[in-house]
């Protein structure tokens, strides 16, 4: 391979003693005696060198696991590939590696440029997303997101080959958190991003079910299927709105009863209750069936409002507007209308919360 591969041991090891083992052998560190020490031992060799002379060596530090989107599910199927698959994926790593500082350390390929930054790094240029909710011409509604990203530039040629070989987009959604797993969910072609271009950046209606938490990402592709990393992702998640409604015969609690799991796999929405079918502009209050009040929610927006969901302000379930831990029981909700022309129109229902 053009160098002399001779390694005899190389242990990064974690330490068998606690802090204050360590330190009762003379190493000077602090900590209580549960603890282990974070001293680590690293040995490399063996090497014969005479005095005066120096060796040049590389350490590689491989890593390998399950495939993200596998792992994150869980499961049987995760279960049975292991251990096979993450040492699949040490080899690969390994040789990777191998290959690139045969290389000089140059990439052997390059993928085309990420279309936005990691969000909240004050960076800018980062992948903005919002929602909608409306009718279409039969009347009946229909929600989604906008996402909007930069474009890669009209002059971009890949730095290895000075070729343009840029071809498009692929669109990703997570349910459960930036970690994935990701599902593919559109690619948009360069072409059909060009029609799609508003105030400088692509701009994707993306029709959704209602009322799923969700964060999304997006990368670039080049002839070869080379992508690039998945730095454009928002962080926190936002649910695709219910159109409003006037009716106000139609508003349901869901899910309901509720069991205090809401069901939904993102760790922020699990306590999510969810009031649907609501006008765009409402007060709504929760009471008990004494008639003591236990929340009251100004909703201003679309055709519904999560209670205990970490994708608005109101993310106070399991609590009243005292602070105090919501009890299982029967609760009734009332909700006043504040649109133009429905001014004072209520609705009253109620909805079971069990232990």
């Amino acid at each position: 391979s053009g160098y002399e591969e001779k390694v005899g041991v190389i242990t990064d090891d974690a330490p068998r003693m606690s802090w204050q083992e360590a330190h009762d052998q003379g190493n000077p560190t602090t900590g209580n005696t549960w603890e282990r020490s974070p001293l680590l031992t690293i040995a490399i060799g063996p090497y014969d060198l005479a005095p005066g002379d120096s060796i040049q060596f590389k350490m590689l530090f491989v890593g390998g696991e399950l495939d993200r989107n596998i792992a994150m599910r869980g499961g049987i199927k995760a279960t049975s590939l292991l251990p096979e698959a993450a040492i699949e994926d040490v080899k690969d790593n390994w040789a990777s590696a191998i290959e690139l500082i045969e290389n000089d350390y140059r990439p052997l390929a390059y993928p085309p440029p990420t279309p936005g930054n990691v969000p909240r790094e004050n960076h800018g240029n980062e992948l903005e997303v919002d929602i909608y909710a409306e009718q279409d011409e039969g009347g009946q509604p229909t929600q989604g997101y906008i996402i909007r990203w930069t474009p890669v530039a009209s002059d971009y040629r890949d730095p290895k080959t000075g070729i343009d070989d840029f071809v498009g987009y692929r669109v990703y959604q997570s349910i459960i958190g930036v970690e994935g797993p990701w599902d593919l969910v559109t690619e948009v072609s360069r072409e059909e991003a060009a029609g799609l271009m508003s105030n400088g950046r692509v701009t994707l209606k993306l029709p959704s079910e209602p009322g799923i938490p969700s964060r999304f990402a997006v990368t670039t592709i080049d002839a070869e299927e080379l992508e690039s990393g998945r730095t454009a992702y928002t962080l926190d998640p936002l649910a695709a709105p219910r159109a409003p409604s006037n009716d106000l015969t139609k508003t349901l609690v869901v899910p309901n009863p509720f069991r205090q799991v809401s069901g939904l796999l993102d760790a922020g929405e699990e306590k999510r209750l969810e009031i649907v079918g609501i006008p765009a502009r409402c007060t709504i209050r929760i009471y008990t069936m004494a008639g003591e009040i236990v929340q009251t929610i100004d909703h201003d927006g679309f055709g519904s409002e999560a209670w205990g969901s970490s994708t608005g302000d109101n993310n106070n379930y399991m609590l009243t507007q005292w602070a105090t831990n919501v009890a299982p029981g029967i609760y009734l909700y009332h909700i006043t209308s504040q649109v133009p022309g429905h001014e004072g129109e209520t609705a009253i229902g109620k909805f079971a919360i069990l232990k």
